[in-house]
């Protein structure tokens, strides 16, 4: 999954790095009543939070998730990306139960999907960085950006919480239009 392959030119949309990305992941804070007309939504997956450094999968404190091979071959060499190890809604104890396991197991890795929400290195506004993560994922069998989709405002929000809720989800995620990747909590 090269960024070349994908026809996409160097330097436009990434920052690449040799070296390895030592990074904080990005962590949601509460809605506090803010207007989110135009904000992207998303369903909060219930999985476990994994970076891809380009060359490994670690977790939001920097431990190693020990992936088999052919998993960890899906993924962009080179290319940092954000998002959640996750086999499905109600399934975050197997999910953790899989990936915390020091040699991995191929049927449980073969349950879990790699689903991105953000490129941390990616340049642009949120947008543009799902767009690259769309990109850099395309072919892969292991890996799918998670869907957004803009909100029309407070009312569509929480009809579209309640909707995923009743299906048994953990909630939903907002974020700001063009908003950038911040090593801290976001807003």
């Amino acid at each position: 999954l090269e960024q070349q392959a994908k026809g996409l030119p160097k330097n436009k949309f990434h920052q690449p790095t040799t070296k390895k990305i030592n990074m904080k992941p990005m962590l949601a804070k509460c809605y506090e009543g803010q207007s989110v007309k135009g904000w992207m939504m998303s369903e909060k997956l219930d999985g476990v939070r994994a970076i891809w450094d380009g060359s490994k999968l670690i977790s939001r404190n920097g431990n190693q998730f020990f992936a088999p091979e052919w998993f960890l071959s899906q993924l962009p060499a080179g290319i940092a990306l954000d998002g959640e190890l996750f086999i499905g809604r109600g399934k975050f104890q197997i999910t953790v139960g899989a990936v915390k396991k020091k040699t991995p197991v191929d049927s449980e890795w073969r349950q879990i999907r790699y689903c991105v929400f953000d490129a941390p290195k990616a340049l642009g506004g949120f947008e543009d960085r799902l767009a690259f993560c769309e990109a850099v994922l395309a072919g892969s069998n292991i890996a799918s950006v998670v869907p957004h989709r803009e909100c029309t405002g407070k009312q569509d929000m929480e009809i579209f919480f309640k909707e995923l809720c009743v299906d048994g989800a953990e909630g939903i995620m907002l974020r700001a239009p063009g908003s950038r990747y911040e090593n801290r909590r976001s807003t």
